[in-house]
């Protein structure tokens, strides 16, 4: 497909719900900036992003590649899949699916029969892992907790967790003492396997080959004890002469506290968040580099709009609250979210604005936000 034609480009969506669908009409009117438009008819479509985790995935992508063996297409899926076709693998990036979207317009509108009949069974086989992998697959940052009830004290105690007894509380601690002390440009902890020093004048850190994610996320799901006497603080010149004699990866520091956050929350809130205090969001997260868990961008939107309490948030979206209760750990993790002073309690929330005329505006509130 050429991008010399500069028309807009048509994407069907199948097998996608309409909330995600909502999601695509967002990109495709903000960072897209109306290089693409969602289309109903597969027929008129220059391309299409197929979402293999439907429950019924198989007929559908059987249905669709028996009526269109040749169409450009870009598969979203939670768990990893070898395919000619363009796979994102859940949760979504702005980036990502960017990324996707120019590749498809690059992709050959031909495709031979004994190709669609193999993806046939390699989606067949994948949704299968899928339907039984789905919450799994979430759990990695949400969690699986059920929603509880407001009012039962007993069960509210495991919904919440002390970062200060995990890694996550570590990396804050240190934080905070680089902004009381002016003088610290480096903060280097020897107790890891690989070496990872943070730069808080900066906002990025610089870590060992070693440090993959999967590791990262092992670290951040294991108590640990913070020793002072295995964190050394070091100065500017120090910093730059350590960073000079390491080869190390960059990254941005912002994207570690999120990350690390998600994975020790696990669908849990810091020890002593207020659930019906309101929650205020200072500003709209860099989605294009942080993970997007489920309905981030619902809740951001919302809690810029007017601050509501996370337990009214999920009530207002109909989604699970281990959703909400993710997205506010992250965020409060690198103080973009905080909980406000008061007595606004869960069960006021009818005084407000209607919770369907809410919904309605949330879609366009998404789209200011996205759009700038």
């Amino acid at each position: 497909m050429s991008t010399e034609n500069k028309k807009v480009i048509s994407v069907a969506a199948v097998g996608m719900d309409q909330q995600g669908r909502q999601l695509l009409m967002m990109v495709f009117s903000g960072p897209a900036k109306g290089h693409y438009q969602l289309i109903d008819a597969v027929e008129k479509a220059d391309m299409v992003i197929f979402d293999r985790d439907h429950w019924q995935a198989d007929k559908l992508w059987q249905h669709y590649r028996e009526q269109h063996p040749h169409l450009p297409t870009i598969i979203f899926s939670l768990t990893p899949l070898e395919s000619h076709d363009i796979v994102v693998q859940k949760p979504l990036s702005v980036a990502n699916l960017l990324n996707a979207l120019k590749k498809a317009e690059q992709m050959p509108t031909t495709t031979s029969i004994s190709t669609v009949a193999a993806e046939k069974n390699k989606v067949r086989l994948a949704t299968d892992i899928a339907v039984e992998t789905r919450e799994e697959a979430f759990h990695e940052f949400c969690g699986h907790a059920p929603d509880i009830s407001p009012d039962n004290s007993v069960e509210n105690h495991r919904l919440f967790y002390q970062p200060e007894k995990y890694l996550q509380g570590c990396l804050q601690q240190q934080l905070l003492l680089a902004k009381k002390k002016t003088d610290i440009n480096g903060i280097l902890f020897t107790n890891l396997s690989e070496p990872l020093i943070l730069l808080p004048k900066l906002n990025k850190v610089c870590y060992g080959a070693g440090f993959n994610d999967s590791k990262l996320h092992t670290m951040a799901s294991l108590p640990m004890q913070c020793h002072p006497s295995r964190i050394e603080h070091f100065g500017q010149t120090q910093t730059e002469l350590y960073l000079k004699q390491h080869r190390l990866i960059e990254s941005s520091l912002e994207l570690l506290l999120w990350k690390m956050s998600l994975w020790t929350a696990r669908g849990r809130l810091p020890q002593d968040t207020d659930l019906n205090s309101p929650i205020v969001l200072t500003r709209w997260p860099n989605f294009t580099r942080l993970v997007v868990t489920p309905y981030a961008l619902q809740i951001a939107a919302l809690w810029m709009e007017k601050p509501l309490s996370l337990l009214a948030t999920g009530e207002l979206l109909q989604i699970y609250q281990r959703y909400v209760f993710s997205f506010y750990s992250a965020a409060h993790s690198i103080g973009l979210a905080s909980a406000e002073n008061g007595n606004n309690h869960y069960n006021n929330r009818h005084n407000n604005q209607p919770a369907q005329h809410q919904k309605r505006g949330l879609l366009r509130r998404l789209l200011a936000h996205i759009t700038g």
